[in-house]
């Protein structure tokens, strides 16, 4: 629908791609004069009530499905012109335009030709005359282009030889308008070739006919030609909006008039109504009959799922990549400038990583006012530039990927330049979860992506805090997987579940607190750093081992369905929080107990394999957190989709041997086992989390 299809996907398709072939026969020939329209071809998207406008992808990471759609359309049509049609005056529309003009621009392919014309400024007054300079501007290259010819017994005798792409916002209404001007001098030039002159014809210059109001002057052949073209316009809108064209009356009748102000409003109306409305329950039945709803359960695609992935290795080769995470309670510091993070992005002799990601919680202090009404836009411009100044330090061929931040929760992600081309399905969502789920104070900033043929998802989390806090911070990580990509409202549909992908990281300041006293804690780090300073380290890991044992993580994942499927590797390093600021001292004020507030999780199917090669803390004493940080190896595939095709169609034929009863007791399984929320269960030494 609508405002969930905006913009390009990875595969160069754009949202209400349409060809428009106008036939033109005349004695014994046919001839066709073909155009085509689509969304501007970036990534881009609206969302909320208002329709916010906002790019979401870089320039790197759009290029290539930019250069898909050209390489289409040279290959379906031969080059193109590409007219846009949007605004100057609209900051929206200015910033999809320059985003479409800089991929115009770097790449400077011969077989495209841009032309900018801001319908909105030169039509105002509902003067729609003076979109013809365009026309007549474009025209030799529409001529040049050509038309294609057919006689009576089939022979081509001429072919066209290119195509004029236009698009607005929705590519409807203004695009309406310019593609029927430029279609009636298609036809004049045509006609004119067959020996017709069609100025002669009308007694004026063809414009001139079109764009008159009153019905009694017009040749009756732009009668039917403006009702051809009304009438294209308006099937097309209904398709993709919902209504007819907004200034379909300009198209029937040359000008719009009273009446047409009226009908503009009301389709207005009509058009955000059902956008905002209607939409996502038309979107829900596309899912659904296309079987790419969330919610729909095919127990026969799910057993045929199942069967592809434990024979995966048949018809997929994998590569490893390497993924960097840094997670770090930022207590709402403002760095200098210049500040080095080069402890944290120490790859402990382990190569430069492909994709290098940063947790950050707090980035701006969470009291009432920010989390209310101050925007954190001046805060995260700050840190997005430490990190990009300090990623740069380690390879210039770092480049930005994805932001997403909620409040003080920030999640940025840097790709190297060689993984360009292999990353794709780029997507991000917030949850929050403060008051009543509507304050963004404590959630979740969740990204995930497409490497090669494998899905990842970052799940930068600030969970509520307290020691007493077990039930909040349960529901908070199932409503967060749960919810996360689920709800549907306008420019936004339902995707798959993040249960789905194929690697989890959750990581941020997860809060997770010592289910012991303040003073047994302090008296445990007393012995370790006693140990530690004689050189015992044995007798110190067994310490930490001791005081491990008592982190509530181990009681959490009983009675939560999603972090009971995470994974952790062996803590060997002290609790990350809270220090007294500029000081390795434990909190001396509040005396809170010394927690392992900050981690790093992952969750992977089963065939697929991890090398966490490390996990370990890093020293900044400019907060009251310590920064945690992991280096991880994933295997991640490329699929051979014919193989893959092969093997699909053998195990189609064998499923659909398969007893039916098997597939009614799947059915009765389906509910796996109640989740109790019993927190009493005594924690048992060797709970903790060890090495996967």
């Amino acid at each position: 629908t609508r405002f969930n299809a905006r913009g390009i996907d990875d595969n160069g398709n754009v949202a209400n791609y349409v060809e428009t072939e106008q036939i033109t026969c005349y004695n014994s020939f046919t001839c066709s004069h073909v155009q085509i329209r689509g969304s501007v071809p970036v990534f881009w998207g609206q969302r909320g009530i208002t329709a916010t406008m906002r790019i979401t992808r870089n320039y790197e990471y759009t290029n290539a499905a930019f250069l898909k759609h050209i390489d289409y359309i040279n290959a379906t049509y031969g080059k193109v012109l590409a007219v846009n049609l949007m605004s100057l005056t609209k900051t929206g529309e200015q910033m999809i335009t320059d985003a479409f003009e800089e991929h115009v621009k770097r790449n400077d392919l011969p077989t495209l030709r841009y032309e900018f014309f801001d319908f909105h400024y030169a039509c105002r007054k509902q003067r729609f005359d003076k979109v013809n300079p365009l026309i007549k501007k474009i025209l030799p290259v529409a001529e040049n282009m050509k038309f294609t010819v057919e006689d009576k017994r089939g022979t081509l005798l001429l072919s066209q030889k290119g195509v004029i792409r236009t698009n607005c916002v929705d590519c409807l209404d203004r695009t309406n308008v310019t593609q029927s001007k430029i279609a009636l001098k298609m036809v004049e030039i045509i006609m004119r070739t067959l020996g017709v002159d069609l100025s002669a014809a009308f007694g004026q210059d063809v414009f001139s006919q079109i764009d008159n109001n009153n019905p009694k002057q017009q040749h009756p052949f732009i009668l039917n030609f403006k009702v051809v073209w009304a009438d294209n316009g308006d099937t097309i809108s209904r398709h993709y909006a919902g209504t007819g064209s907004t200034i379909s009356s300009v198209t029937r009748y040359g000008k719009g008039g009273i009446l047409g102000l009226l009908n503009h409003g009301m389709t207005t109306l009509n058009r955000f109504y059902i956008g905002n409305w209607e939409d996502q329950t038309k979107q829900e039945c596309i899912d659904m009959v296309l079987g790419e709803h969330t919610d729909s359960v095919n127990l026969f695609g799910e057993s045929l799922d199942r069967e592809l992935r434990l024979r995966e290795r048949e018809f997929a080769t994998y590569e490893r990549i390497a993924v960097f995470i840094a997670t770090w309670n930022v207590g709402g510091l403002t760095p200098p400038s210049n500040f080095d993070l080069s402890r944290i992005l120490d790859f402990q002799g382990q190569q430069p990583p492909d994709l290098i990601v940063f947790s950050l919680q707090e980035v701006v202090d969470l009291n009432a006012k920010n989390v209310l009404v101050s925007s954190n836009e001046p805060s995260l411009v700050h840190w997005m530039n430490v990190l990009s100044e300090n990623v740069h330090k380690v390879d210039r061929r770092y480049s930005m990927l994805q932001t997403k931040d909620l409040v003080g929760i920030f999640l940025i992600i840097f790709a190297h330049e060689r993984c360009k081309t292999r990353i794709t399905r780029v997507n991000s969502e917030t949850q929050r979860a403060g008051l009543l789920n509507k304050l963004g104070n404590k959630g979740a900033v969740i990204t995930k992506l497409c490497f090669d043929d494998s899905s990842l998802a970052f799940i930068n989390c600030h969970l509520p805090a307290d020691e007493n806090n077990l039930h909040a911070r349960i529901n908070v990580i199932d409503d967060v997987h749960r919810n996360a990509f689920q709800s549907d409202s306008l420019g936004k549909k339902k995707e798959e579940k993040i249960e789905t992908l194929d690697y989890k990281f959750f990581c941020g300041d997860l809060n997770f607190r010592l289910l012991c006293s303040n003073a047994d804690a302090r008296q445990l780090l007393e012995v370790y750093n006693y140990a530690l300073s004689n050189k015992k380290e044995a007798q110190a890991a067994d310490v930490l081992f001791s005081l491990l044992n008592h982190d509530e993580m181990p009681v959490l994942k009983k009675h939560s369905e999603y972090l009971s499927r995470y994974k952790e590797g062996q803590i060997d390093f002290l609790p990350t929080y809270k220090y007294d600021l500029g000081t390795q001292v434990y909190d001396s004020k509040k005396s809170r107990t010394p927690s392992w507030c900050d981690r790093i999780l992952f969750w992977h199917e089963e065939n697929v394999e991890v090398d966490q090669k490390f996990y370990s803390r890093r020293e900044y004493l400019e907060t009251d957190h310590r920064p945690v940080v992991s280096y991880f190896v994933l295997e991640v595939k490329k699929i051979d989709h014919a193989k893959k095709e092969e093997i699909t169609k053998q195990l189609y034929e064998t499923l659909n041997s398969k007893p039916v009863d098997d597939d009614i007791d799947e059915v009765e399984n389906l509910e796996g086992p109640s989740l109790q929320h019993n927190l009493s269960s005594p924690l048992r030494p060797g709970d903790s989390a060890g090495k996967h």
